[in-house]
């Protein structure tokens, strides 16, 4: 066990001091090749600074831990194929979240342009099912690495 954190430290000091900046000087002259794209105007900034940015993501933890406690707890009695039961799960946290039918409702029933009101609450569907994804894969991934290291 020593041995695997002490080689983990050796990887991400090589990676952190020796890889990166390597990759920052080998991608710096694409960057300046094609730095002509970047948006100059005012339409590209953030909406919100640090102050409300911060708050946001530090109160997506919670949605994480839920769902991480979730995959725990049921994903693997979901269904009997893996994608079958990704599927389940990811529908599962969706609801879960209130975004299943949110987005339809919002674009049927919201007054403004088509592609705008399915953007604006689409993406909290899309983060839904985002996480829900990756958190299912993630535990499955585990549970198989667990399983086939004899860790259990």
């Amino acid at each position: 066990m020593l041995y695997k954190f002490l080689a983990a430290i050796a990887l991400a000091t090589v990676f952190m001091f020796a890889i990166n900046p390597l990759m920052g000087a080998a991608w710096k002259p694409v960057m300046e090749k094609i730095s002509y794209l970047a948006p100059t105007g005012e339409w590209c900034k953030l909406p919100y600074g640090p102050d409300v940015l911060i708050p946001a993501y530090i109160s997506f933890i919670e949605p994480v831990l839920a769902c991480m406690a979730m995959a725990m707890l049921i994903l693997n009695q979901l269904a009997p194929f893996k994608w079958l039961r990704l599927l389940l799960f990811a529908l599962l946290v969706v609801t879960v979240n209130y975004q299943l039918l949110m987005p339809l409702f919002y674009v049927a029933l919201h007054k403004g342009p088509f592609i705008s009101n399915l953007a604006s609450e689409g993406q909290f569907a899309l983060e839904a099912i985002v996480l829900a994804i990756t958190t299912g894969f993630t535990w499955q991934w585990s549970s198989l690495v667990r399983s086939t290291s004899g860790i259990d």
